[in-house]
C-alpha cells in the first residue's frame, strides 16, 4: 500500500497544534493527543516536530584533545560554559540538534549554571517550574537518568508534555561534582526518540568525570 503524502501546509498546521495544544492530563504528550485527532502515527508527527526545531550546529572545533578548551581555565562559569560546548559537540553524531545544560543544586533547589543554547535553558526552567524531571532527579540523587522517549515516559507527566512541546523527546542527566559549587548534573536534550546510545552516554560520563578532576586540579575561582 502506498503511504499517504502530506502537504507542507498540513505538516506545519499539525506541528502548530502540538505546540499550542495542552492535552488531557492523562496523556503524556500533546503529540499523542494531536496524532489521534488527525489520524496520524505519533512517530511521524514527532518527526515533523523535531524537524521544526533546527538550532544551528556550533562551528567545528580545531583538532586536538576534547578537553583542550578546559585546561587552565581559572573561572568556574567560563569552565562550565566551555564544558557544555565540548559535550554538545561530542554528541553531534548522535543528533545534530542536541542541546546541553549544567544544573547545580543548593539545598535541593536547582539552578542552571551553563547552557549551550537558550532553548536548552528553557527545558531546565520547565523542570524548576514543575518541580520534576530527569535532570532534577540526576542531580539530587547523583545517579544517571535516561529517558528514551518522553511521550511514553510514565514519570513526570507535567514535565513530559511540556518537554515534547519544546521539541525534546529524549534526554539524559549525568551527575557530577562541581568544585566550589557541589552536586550538579549535565543534561543533554535531543528531538529524536532514543537518541543516546550506550556509547554516547559513556562518552558524556567520561567527560563529566574528567571535568570534575580538572576543576579540582586547577581550582578555578567562582565568578
Amino acid at each position: 500500500m502506498t503511504p499517504p503524502t502530506y502537504t507542507e501546509q498540513f505538516k506545519a498546521q499539525a506541528v502548530r497544534m502540538v505546540q499550542d495544544h495542552r492535552p488531557d492530563p492523562t496523556v503524556a504528550s500533546p503529540a499523542l493527543s494531536v496524532a489521534r485527532l488527525l489520524g496520524l502515527e505519533a512517530d511521524l508527527l514527532l518527526a515533523w516536530v523535531a524537524a521544526s526545531v533546527t538550532p544551528a550546529p556550533s562551528p567545528a572545533r580545531q583538532q586536538g584533545g576534547w578537553d583542550d578548551d578546559l585546561r587552565d581555565v581559572t573561572d568556574v562559569q567560563d569552565f562550565l560554559e566551555r564544558l557544555t560546548g565540548v559535550v554538545t559537540d561530542g554528541l553531534r553524531a548522535t543528533d545534530p540538534y542536541v542541546r546541553c545544560t549544567i544544573m547545580a543544586f543548593d539545598g535541593g533547589v536547582g539552578r542552571t549554571l551553563a547552557a549551550s543554547t537558550d532553548s536548552a535553558r528553557d527545558i531546565d526552567a520547565v523542570q524548576f517550574d514543575t518541580g520534576e524531571g530527569p535532570s532534577l532527579l540526576a542531580g539530587r540523587t547523583q545517579s544517571l537518568v535516561l529517558v528514551g522517549d518522553v511521550t511514553t515516559e510514565g514519570r513526570w507527566s507535567s514535565f513530559a508534555w511540556t518537554a515534547a512541546r519544546h521539541g525534546v523527546v529524549s534526554m539524559i542527566g549525568v551527575p557530577f561534582l562541581v568544585s566550589g559549587v557541589g552536586p550538579a548534573a549535565l543534561s543533554a536534550y535531543a528531538p529524536q526518540a532514543h537518541a543516546f546510545s550506550s556509547d554516547a552516554i559513556q562518552q558524556v560520563r567520561e567527560r563529566t568525570d574528567r571535568a570534575s578532576r580538572l576543576l579540582r586540579s586547577t581550582a578555578p575561582r567562582s565568578s
